[in-house]
């Protein structure tokens, strides 16, 4: 089938099919009418009018010709693997052609993919191809991590990721000497996951070793805690809250607490304050309407000092929506959760949306933009009091930090973000964001569909390093810093957001003669239709 490609709009095309034909009709009658050539010549004279205005009618109108073939399947390697290696694949896949990606020409094709080793131009060839990849990655690199480019200052970050290796390995998080979170792999795992808290506010920069060598840094940047107010409102303020209101105190932060009953609570709790606020309760005050009060304006709900949590549980649940739910472990005392450290004998089911630390001693649920948490933690204070005042805050940071009521605009980017590949991000926003700007570059956002806060937004940045935006924030752009991984990300890319047809029976081909074969036909009949009239008859 013959088609045309129009280098202008279908009418203007029209029109110059109807001049080309008018002026080959002119040439035609001119030609005839010549009295004093004889009919030979006037052929050659028509033929060479005619072969030249085709010529340039080709040339302008670029016809081509389409035909269906099947698709081949086909094994295309870097170079990294060996002509052996990738015979063995070829084999084993039951393939009948292999190739490396410097020969691929490029067509359509039910591509198998091997290696790891490829470059932007070389993934270009395979546009509109059918691809499955078989990465072949080296021992003891990370072909995968993941972690969050933005947190609040204290917040936990969790490094996610997977590593090719044939040994017991351990994998180590660092900041400077201080080794924050390990890992001891045996040969049979390779999915690993490390978290600490993120205590500095600005930039991070981490050391991940495998076996005490530095891999990479893990960057990420911590947003700085705006004020806060915590609210302590108990029947009977016990030991364990007395220490926690003194530790509160000493840390500097804004504190109220209050000893009264359910019925005294009635008509008491701060909520009239300008700063955000956290209360800190007991589950018999979980139906009062201070407490229901303080939610609504957004509060964060942590209740503790539970004496019958299976029943508290689901007070808490009916008076808020929640959905915590119990596993009771033991019929006996406490459970141990570390040295100095005990529990209820319960732990928290795992649920989406739900966070849970300490082995399910403690969760916490967002709903409705409000955080709600529930602690089954008992006595810590002994910890504090046998000096090791830094485990004791750290245990309270764990709890308090990741429960901060919502302050300003949160941003959600996922590292690392390499240069020249796109960086896909969310903001949670009550505010009516429409862009983010990024130095020198504007994002324009898009709504989700789910929810109305949350903006979506698309960033391919250009540059390495730690990259400004939004106006106090920075996300740091990694170059090839972690190799295999860069290499992962950029041809998962690639496949996820490639244009396919995943046909896998048959592709249809353009077949067109060459440009330059048609301005060589245009230029030799020209010549000869010049040269015709001063040969003698």
């Amino acid at each position: 089938m013959i088609n045309f490609e129009f280098p202008f709009d279908d009418i203007w095309g029209v029109i110059l099919l109807f001049l080309l034909a008018a002026i080959l009709a002119l040439q035609v009658m001119f030609v005839l009418s010549t009295k004093n050539l004889s009919p030979t010549r006037k052929a050659i004279r028509m033929g060479l009018n005619i072969l030249f205005l085709i010529s340039v009618a080709m040339l302008i109108l670029a016809p081509y010709a389409e035909k269906e073939s099947v698709a081949i399947k086909i094994l295309v390697y870097d170079g990294s693997n060996s002509r052996e290696a990738a015979q063995y694949w070829k084999d084993s896949l039951g393939l009948p052609e292999m190739i490396t990606i410097d020969d691929y020409e490029g067509k359509r094709n039910e591509v198998f993919l091997l290696g790891h080793n490829f470059q932007p131009e070389d993934l270009a060839k395979l546009h509109g191809s059918s691809v499955e990849w078989f990465s072949d990655f080296k021992v003891r690199e990370f072909t995968n991590l993941h972690w969050e480019g933005i947190l609040r200052q204290g917040e936990m970050q969790t490094v996610r990721g997977n590593l090719e290796f044939t040994e017991a390995t351990e994998i180590s998080i660092h900041f400077g000497d201080e080794k924050l979170d390990s890992l001891l792999l045996s040969p049979s795992e390779h999915n690993f996951k490390l978290q600490f808290q993120a205590k500095a506010s600005g930039r991070n920069e981490l050391s991940l070793r495998v076996n005490g060598e530095e891999k990479g840094l893990i960057r990420f940047f911590a947003v700085p805690n705006a004020a806060l107010h915590y609210n302590l409102l108990f029947s009977y303020p016990d030991m364990e809250i007395r220490r926690l209101a003194e530790w509160l105190g000493r840390q500097g932060q804004d504190l109220s607490s209050s000893i009264q009953t359910s019925t005294e609570a009635q008509q008491t709790a701060r909520t009239g304050a300008e700063t955000a606020q956290f209360y800190i309760t007991e589950p018999t005050m979980a139906n009062t309407p201070a407490i229901k009060q303080a939610a609504e304006k957004g509060a964060s709900l942590l209740f503790t000092n539970f004496d019958n949590p299976e029943t508290q549980i689901l007070q808490i649940n009916r008076a808020f929506g929640t959905r915590f739910q119990l596993n009771r472990l033991s019929q006996e005392g406490n459970r141990q959760i570390e040295s100095n450290l005990t529990a209820l004998p319960y732990r928290m089911t795992e649920k989406s949306n739900q966070w849970e630390f300490f082995d399910g001693a403690f969760a916490y649920q967002e709903l409705g933009g409000i955080k709600i948490g529930v602690s089954l933690l008992e006595n810590t204070f002994p910890i504090a009091f046998q000096g090791d005042t830094v485990r004791y805050g750290e245990i309270w940071d764990q709890i308090f930090n990741p429960m901060r009521p919502a302050e300003g605009d949160y941003f959600s980017i996922q590292q690392p973000v390499f240069s020249n590949l796109a960086m896909d991000f969310e903001i949670n926003s009550p505010n009516s964001l429409e862009e983010v700007i990024f130095e020198q570059d504007t994002v324009f956002l898009g709504s989700s569909a789910i929810n109305s806060f949350v903006k979506k937004g698309k960033w391919i940045p250009s540059g390495e390093g730690w990259i400004g935006f939004a106006d106090s924030l920075e996300v740091y752009v990694y170059g090839e810093e972690f190799g295999q991984a860069y290499q992962n990300h950029l041809i998962s890319h690639f496949i996820k957001h490639q244009h396919s047809s995943r046909t896998t029976e048959s592709i249809t081909e353009k077949s067109a003669p060459s440009p330059w074969w048609l301005f060589g036909l245009i230029v030799i009949s020209a010549s000869l239709l010049w040269v015709e009239p001063r040969v003698n008859n």
